[in-house]
C-alpha cells in the first residue's frame, strides 16, 4: 500500500525474490540485476480490468473514484493509434457532446462503456480501452486519456465437431436462404453465403473470414443466412464453422449450391 502518490506521474515498482534462511546461513546469499523485477504504474482516478478474454469476447470493469463525467470507448488498438484518437479530441472541440455520468462500468468489451453495441470481438487483434475525465475548461491533450490494451486469442483448429448441416429455402435464380444447423456441443456457430471469388483455400482464413462476418448462432441455436444479389451463373457457396469457447473449429461445411438457371 502506498500513500501521498501523485496522479498522472509515472512510478516504477521494484520487487526480489527474499533469500532464504538456509542461503544467508551458507554464505550463498548473491543477488545480480536479472533477479530484479519492475514494472510502471501511473496513479489514475479511473481504474480498468479486463478478464475473460477469448477470441470473441472480454468482460470490462471500469471503476470511477472522483470522476464524475467522462467520455469512453473502445477500439482496435490499431485505429486508435492511427485515428481515433486524434477523431475525437477534434469533436470535442466542435463542442456539443454530452459526457457519461455512470460511476462504474461492468461488462462485455464489445458494450462498452454504455450498453450499446459498438463492435464485434474478433480474434488475434488488439483493442484500447480509454477514458478521458471530463475537463470543465474543455482543454484536452493526448496525455489525459487513460487507456487499457487487451489482445484476443487466435482460432485454431482441433475441436471435435462435425461441420453444420443445412437446408436451402427460397432457392431464386438471383441467391437463397439456408437455414444452418449447428454441430452438437458447438459454443458457437458462424455461416455465410459467397461467392468463389471470395473463398480462401487455406481453411483458417476461411474460418477467420466467418467469424469476422460475426453471422452467427450460439449453442444449438439455427441460424438463417440469405442472399439475392447474384447472378444466375455465379457460382455460390454455402459456408458454416461451429467452435468452442476457447476458439477451436470443427469441420468446415463448403458446398456449392447452384442458383436457378434462366431459360
Amino acid at each position: 500500500v502506498a500513500e501521498g502518490y501523485v496522479k498522472g506521474k509515472g512510478y516504477t515498482i521494484l520487487a526480489i525474490s527474499a533469500l532464504s534462511k538456509a542461503q544467508i546461513a551458507g554464505g550463498t546469499a548473491k543477488y545480480d540485476a536479472a533477479d530484479l523485477q519492475t514494472a510502471v504504474y501511473t496513479p489514475t482516478d479511473v481504474f480498468i480490468d479486463v478478464t475473460g478474454i477469448r477470441f470473441d469476447h472480454a468482460d470490462v470493469s471500469v471503476i470511477y473514484n472522483g470522476v464524475t463525467s467522462y467520455y469512453a470507448g473502445i477500439s482496435t488498438a490499431s485505429d486508435w493509434n492511427n485515428y481515433v484518437r486524434k477523431n475525437f479530441l477534434e469533436m470535442l472541440g466542435w463542442g456539443g457532446m454530452t459526457p457519461l455520468t455512470s460511476q462504474s462500468y461492468s461488462g462485455d468489451a464489445d458494450s462498452f462503456p454504455n450498453g450499446e453495441k459498438s463492435l464485434s470481438i474478433r480474434p488475434a487483434t488488439e483493442y484500447t480501452i480509454w477514458v478521458l475525465p471530463f475537463d470543465e475548461g474543455g482543454k484536452y491533450a493526448d496525455g489525459d486519456f487513460i487507456t487499457k490494451s487487451f489482445t484476443t486469442p487466435d482460432i485454431t483448429s482441433g475441436a471435435a465437431f462435425a461441420a453444420p448441416s443445412y437446408t436451402v429455402t427460397d432457392l431464386t435464380y438471383g441467391g437463397f436462404t439456408a437455414k444452418v444447423t449447428p454441430a452438437s456441443g458447438a459454443y458457437k456457430t458462424y455461416a455465410a453465403i459467397l461467392p468463389a471469388s471470395s473463398l480462401s483455400a487455406d481453411e483458417k482464413e476461411l474460418v477467420t473470414t466467418l467469424v469476422n462476418g460475426d453471422r452467427h448462432s450460439e449453442g444449438q441455436s439455427e441460424i438463417t443466412v440469405s442472399a439475392n444479389n447474384y447472378d444466375s451463373n455465379d457460382e455460390v457457396y454455402i459456408l458454416a464453422v461451429s467452435l468452442d469457447e476457447n476458439g477451436r473449429y470443427g469441420s468446415v461445411l463448403k458446398e456449392q449450391v447452384k442458383l436457378k438457371q434462366l431459360e
